[in-house]
């Protein structure tokens, strides 16, 4: 389920946003400019609705946060080895 509705740009122009949250609408307010933004993101991407663009935008921001605590040692650990488990055994 989704509604339509209105932002205001600053030439006073109206541009539909669409947003679903748990099944429940609500609107949100862009520029122009931050719509013409997401409408390309949206074609560049592929995406079918602006709902879509925007929720790709989110799982990748909370990827690359995860990526950013749990990656502190990528590329700098090796594998687990035999003589990596007698290493501390006294």
């Amino acid at each position: 389920m989704s509604t339509e509705s209105s932002a205001r740009g600053h030439g006073g122009s109206s541009i539909p946003v669409y947003c679903i949250l748990n099944m429940d609408s609500t609107t949100v307010k862009v520029s122009k400019d931050t719509a013409r933004e997401l409408a390309a993101l949206q074609k560049g991407v592929g995406a079918k609705t602006l709902e879509e663009t925007i929720r790709l935008l989110v799982r990748r921001h909370r990827k690359d946060l995860l990526d950013g605590v749990f990656g502190a040692d990528a590329g700098k650990v090796t594998s687990f080895t035999g003589d990596d488990r007698d290493e501390d055994r006294s």
